[in-house]
């Protein structure tokens, strides 16, 4: 912050609230999305529309890019902690396995698709 020519810096305490506040915002964050990849999953064991899947694969990026710009703001002001990093890798771990997952599953819904439009005649009697 600058005002008159000259540069105002956050006093010690002033740095220590906003680590908390910062590192408070991603354990909330990261709570929603493993709740979230926990439903995801347990949603991949029925059968799912497309549509439905979709949703799922972007719901679950959404979140994933959520903690990755907090960990960013973590990481500006220094205040990456060892078990943020470890959760983070696992967020990014888990994200592109149920990612996967879910291209699987819709790469799957297309093809049946395909197969019964193929099966049906074009003109009924």
């Amino acid at each position: 912050m600058e005002a008159e020519g000259r540069t105002k810096k956050m006093t010690e305490k002033g740095c220590s609230y906003e680590m908390e506040k910062r590192c408070s915002s991603f354990r909330k964050t990261y709570l929603q999305w493993k709740e979230n990849a926990r439903g995801i999953r347990l949603r991949l064991r029925e059968h799912c529309s497309i549509e439905m899947l979709e949703d799922l694969k972007f719901r679950i990026q959404e979140q994933a890019e959520m903690l990755q710009g907090i960990v960013e703001r973590l990481h500006r002001i220094g205040a990456l902690q060892p078990d943020v990093v470890q959760k983070m890798d696992t967020c990014n771990e888990l994200t592109l396995s149920l990612i996967e997952m879910i291209d699987e599953r819709i790469e799957e819904a297309v093809q049946v698709d395909d197969d019964e439009k193929e099966n049906t005649p074009d003109f009924v009697y």
